[in-house]
């Protein structure tokens, strides 16, 4: 424990404690916030670190992120930050050249749109590659392009027209574009076997210490389990936990394999008990109800529509059926287990809504606390049922701004009326709206500055579309629900907010946010956990 007396003075605390939101000191005793205010310890035995006016905030709480995958983006082959074809090739070409021998080449982070308006397939690929079985993630991490060799390798190439036909799409020629989705995309994962636990934990570490240079002192893991072709992170974070180099407070939500039904449900307590160490726990359960909208896959209340306009007939299908929905919500909320939805399509959104009511229903409140994740589209309807259930709704702020997403291309996708409830910030957030905030890591930017920007201007650079300009965030709520929202549907309960008793989870800027025009330019100087500095910039 660390058992030393620190007075943090002379320092702009934002405290977010609506009670004391200001302070000008910050006293941490023994890891735990002792006070936060105006008064300095006048004891002799207390450390003093003058702060020379540096603004201090709650330390952030990544509510959706998944750092072994953003740590391995980190030790790999990333093309986001690229924005043309060649340039994917180039890049892909020197990875190649660099990483020899004839095992699947997987490579992250290409733009799903910048694909789709050029057409790009296999056969491109594999002008690049030859005959090197190599698997392109795209930054959803919910589509990719694989090459023939890959396709065959994976059995994919020849299997019939019928075959997991919502998740291949094809050539003219009947033979698939290269261009696979969601359970395709592990059949060619297969190819290289899950990576090592010593890998993964190289992997989780690299993360933590990205997050934690921005300022990020706990998240939720929002996927534990070995279904998307991985190894179980769960395991990864318990040894972690038990070796004391997890410096972050983590929680996660356990994967609900949805070919399987409630028989999966002891094994899931189990694994709850099992998953308890340190500064993990695993109090949750992720529950996968659609894809996304790039690929048709996102579950909507209307059809999808053609670049000419015309209703193409599909509006995306959920993964799960509503009566087993409810069936499953019902048996987890009576065990217990917070629900962690991923939904973006208003439809999904819907379905994951009417499977918590009938929890409550069944159930009564339990205090569990079910969240709906990324849930781009809301229909108007279903906006009041937010609070009325007490459902968090975790958005990933980067995505609602206009120069993050295609606004135009999504248009095509799901049309005007559609579009008009698209991440509509401040009507949603009139209904009283219980806010949880996370990056998506390695969807999107980790940097919790560039969530905020995102919410409060809607752009991260430059000026927003005229059509969305009024439904931002104040800066407040944001900065909330990248704290105390994210703590809370996190159950990480005694973060958030710096009051005593509080952990002395804080983070050190050296300008305020809220005087900054442009959040994107706010540089983290010190991150610290339980009053033990993880991140120095001077260091």
């Amino acid at each position: 424990m660390n058992d030393t007396r620190v007075a943090y003075v002379n320092a702009r605390v934002r405290t977010g404690d609506p009670l004391v939101p200001f302070g000008t000191v910050l006293a941490v005793e023994n890891g735990m916030v002792s006070s936060a205010g105006f008064e300095q310890p006048d004891a002799d035995d207390w450390t003093i670190v003058d702060l020379g006016g540096r603004t201090v905030l709650p330390g952030f709480i990544d509510g959706h992120v998944h750092p072994l995958l953003g740590g391995g983006h980190e030790r790999g082959c990333d093309l986001g930050g690229i924005d043309t074809i060649e340039g994917y090739w180039s890049a892909i070409r020197a990875y190649q050249q660099a990483t020899p021998g004839d095992g699947l080449l997987t490579i992250t982070g290409y733009s799903a749109i910048l694909v789709a308006t050029t057409h790009v397939n296999r056969l491109d690929l594999d002008a690049v590659v030859g005959d090197r079985a190599v698997l392109m993630v795209n930054s959803d991490q919910h589509g990719a392009l694989a090459s023939t060799a890959a396709l065959q390798q994976a059995g994919i190439m020849d299997a019939p027209a019928t075959a997991q036909g919502q998740h291949i799409e094809r050539l003219p020629d009947g033979t698939p574009s290269g261009l696979i989705n969601e359970e395709s995309i592990q059949l060619v994962r297969r190819l290289a076997g899950p990576p090592s636990e010593i890998d993964a934990a190289q992997d989780v570490l690299a993360g933590q210490r990205a997050l934690h240079r921005l300022g990020v002192v706990g998240w939720q893991d929002a996927l534990l389990g070995t279904e998307f072709g991985t190894v179980d992170v769960g395991r990864v974070y318990l040894a972690l936990a038990e070796q004391e180099t997890l410096t972050a407070r983590v929680t996660g939500a356990i994967y609900w394999d949805r070919t399987r039904g409630l028989e999966q449900l002891d094994s899931i307590i189990e694994r709850r008990a099992q998953y308890s160490a340190g500064r993990f726990r695993a109090p949750a359960v992720k529950m996968l109800l659609d894809g996304v909208h790039e690929a048709g896959t996102a579950a909507m209340l209307e059809n999808y529509f053609d670049a000419a306009g015309h209703p193409l007939g599909n509006s995306g299908g959920t993964m799960i059926e509503p009566a087993d929905l409810a069936r499953v919500l019902i048996a987890l909320d009576a065990n217990d287990f917070d629900v962690h939805f991923h939904a973006l399509g208003d439809r999904a959104v819907r379905e994951a809504l009417d499977a918590v009511e009938a929890a409550r229903r069944a159930n009564g409140y339990r205090g569990t606390r079910h969240q709906i994740a990324h849930l781009t589209f809301v229909a108007t309807d279903d906006l009041p049922r937010f609070r009325g259930l007490d459902v968090t709704a975790n958005l990933q702020l980067v995505w609602t701004a206009s120069d993050f997403l295609d606004f135009p291309q999504y248009e095509t996708y799901v049309g005007e009326e559609a579009m008009s409830r698209m991440s509509q910030l401040a009507t949603w957030d009139g209904y009283g709206i219980r806010w949880s905030a996370g990056s998506d890591w390695p969807v999107s930017s980790p940097n919790p500055f560039d969530a905020l920007q995102a919410a409060v201007h809607r752009s991260l650079h430059g000026e927003p579309l005229d059509s969305i300009r009024a439904q931002h965030l104040p800066l407040s709520t944001a900065l909330a629900a990248y704290t105390s929202g994210s703590a809370f549907s996190s159950r990480l309960d005694s973060n958030g907010v710096l009051r005593r008793g509080m952990n002395a989870d804080f983070i050190v800027l050296g300008d305020d946010p809220f005087a900054h025009e442009n959040l994107t330019d706010c540089v983290v100087e010190q991150t610290v956990i339980a009053g033990e500095t993880v991140y120095s910039a001077a260091s």
